[in-house]
């Protein structure tokens, strides 16, 4: 693997101070890839647009699948792709007869986003739509429901799967606690006339409301857009705070108070104007026990450092060679420290970059397979797709010609976990899982929040690189109902699955796990 060193000299001051860091890379002596591409029958198909990519493994199999969203240039509809997992390494397109309308609906698809939307056991999907131009007509988003056959059925969503003005990538999560998964959708467009985003909230019978009395839906926007929103809980509480990308103006961040009640954070440093945000990612980088914020913008990429659930501090501003980026947090190499990929190339051809975390705060710019070619990138995610317990990646591109890279791996040992929700939304979107294990003789606890996903949806099972430790010696459930199951001495390099326990006393986090 070529290393582009980065080194991020003043890093301690700097995330005592918020001082940015602007860290460009020298070039070092190469070594072998750790990534290599696969070949996929159907992969390839230059009718489309390819948008993005959602991992989640619908037929219930043990091994994820890929939905893939698709437009052409101008967001003019086109069908949609689903690929079947065939356990084996490879992947079967599905059909119109296999599992319905899903890969036959005509939309203009940018997002697709896995969940259980009706607590079934079973993986749904929802599937947004977004607007060519400031004067299209509304557009319409799909709910497939997951039948017990592997097929879907179109469903009747209330107010969710009514035309509406949808123009950037939605966010999923249960976020007033009450088990079932809601949806937030970007619509805020000036040059439409239209100021506000809108929330869908799920009534807990296949059917969304729409939420008007949310500052989360009336705060008006005063930029172009709004592009994309994430949820995450920054502060530990318990409950899934929002972040919203405003791309040419000020940001929205929003700490939710429970029940549903929200309150904007107008002094934080998420929400000073001028970063204009595209897309964002929370992670925990840092291994303290508190997610942080990737924020890719137009001009930058920048790493927000969450300092213990009060505010943010710049880390990171990387310049170079990094505008326009999605973010997409995943530890590629398994040594317990998240590291950042950055995709881009809409529009214009442009090379994916990786920053691999080094664990003291620094991060090396690192040169691999799918770093080298230019393309027109557009998002992607990671996913272990053959169980192996390294990520692999998958990328789409504006031409059609879609990637899938497989992860060779290394020595470092692993843990995927596998939850079932039971209180909680069944795809326990929103849990927090914790692992803490000795690393190179280090006590770590490690944090993953199970993401519903914006602008790409990674394998919805948290994935923890252990390094050379030989046992997790705690493994710890937040669900979002506030049920907490713990699992002590669990072994390592497997797929651990977790239903969520029945009549247990609900607990909150605390302040203090996941400290160092």
């Amino acid at each position: 693997m070529k290393t582009l060193k980065t080194v991020l000299t003043g890093v301690v001051s700097a995330l005592l101070t918020g001082a940015l860091l602007h860290a460009q890379p020298s070039l070092t002596a190469p070594s072998t890839d750790l990534f290599v591409r696969v070949a996929q029958p159907g992969w390839n198909n230059t009718s489309q647009y390819s948008v993005t990519g959602a991992w989640g493994d619908y037929d219930k199999d043990g091994f994820i699948d890929l939905f893939v969203a698709n437009s052409i240039e101008g967001w003019e509809p086109r069908a949609n792709f689903l690929y079947r997992n065939n356990r084996n390494g490879t992947f079967t397109p599905t059909t119109a007869a296999q599992v319905g309308a899903v890969v036959t609906n005509f939309d203009a698809s940018v997002g697709g986003y896995w969940g259980d939307f009706n607590n079934d056991g079973r993986l749904d999907l929802f599937v947004l739509s977004t607007l060519a131009s400031a004067t299209s007509p509304a557009v319409m988003n799909r709910l497939y429901l997951n039948r017990e056959n592997g097929g879907f059925t179109l469903a009747a969503g209330g107010d969710l799967t009514k035309p509406c003005y949808a123009v950037g990538w939605a966010a999923v999560a249960d976020y007033d606690q009450d088990g079932w998964l809601d949806v937030y959708v970007p619509s805020a467009w000036t040059e439409a006339g239209r100021f506000t985003n809108q929330l869908y909230h799920a009534r807990g019978d296949g059917r969304f409301t729409h939420v008007t009395d949310s500052p989360v839906v009336t705060d008006r926007i005063s930029s172009v857009y709004t592009l994309s929103a994430v949820w995450g809980d920054y502060d530990n509480d318990g409950d899934v705070d929002l972040v919203v990308a405003n791309n040419q103006g000020q940001d929205f961040f929003y700490r939710n108070d429970g029940r549903g009640q929200f309150t904007r954070l107008t002094n934080s440093l998420l929400e000073q104007p001028g970063y204009l945000t595209r897309h964002q990612a929370w992670g925990d980088y840092d291994n303290d026990g508190f997610l942080d914020l990737a924020s890719g913008c137009r001009d930058s990429l920048r790493l927000f450092r969450n300092d213990g659930g009060s505010d943010f501090l710049v880390a990171t501003n990387w310049t170079a060679e990094v505008d326009r980026a999605t973010p997409v947090w995943g530890d590629y190499d398994n040594d317990g420290h998240l590291d950042l990929l950055a995709i881009r190339g809409q529009s214009v051809a442009r090379q994916v970059r990786l920053f691999h975390n080094n664990g003291d705060g620094s991060f090396d710019q690192v040169e691999d397979a799918f770093t080298r070619p230019s393309g027109y990138w557009l998002g992607g995610g990671w996913g272990d797709y053959d169980n192996d317990g390294f990520l692999d990646l998958f990328i789409a591109n504006d031409t059609g010609q879609n990637v899938l890279y497989h992860n060779e791996g290394n020595g470092n040992h692993w843990l995927t976990v596998q939850l079932e929700g039971k209180v909680s939304n069944g795809a326990a979107i929103g849990a927090k899982v914790r692992v803490k294990a000795t690393i190179a003789g280090k006590t770590v606890w490690q944090l993953r929040e199970v993401s519903g996903g914006n602008y790409c949806q990674n394998d919805l099972r948290p994935h923890f690189g252990l390094g050379d430790a030989t046992v997790a010696e705690v493994v710890r459930i937040e669900w979002p109902s506030g049920n907490v199951q713990e699992y002590t001495e669990q072994p390592v390099d497997r797929l651990m699955r977790i239903t969520e326990a029945l009549r247990i006393t609900p607990a909150r986090p605390t302040a203090s796990l996941g400290a160092r």
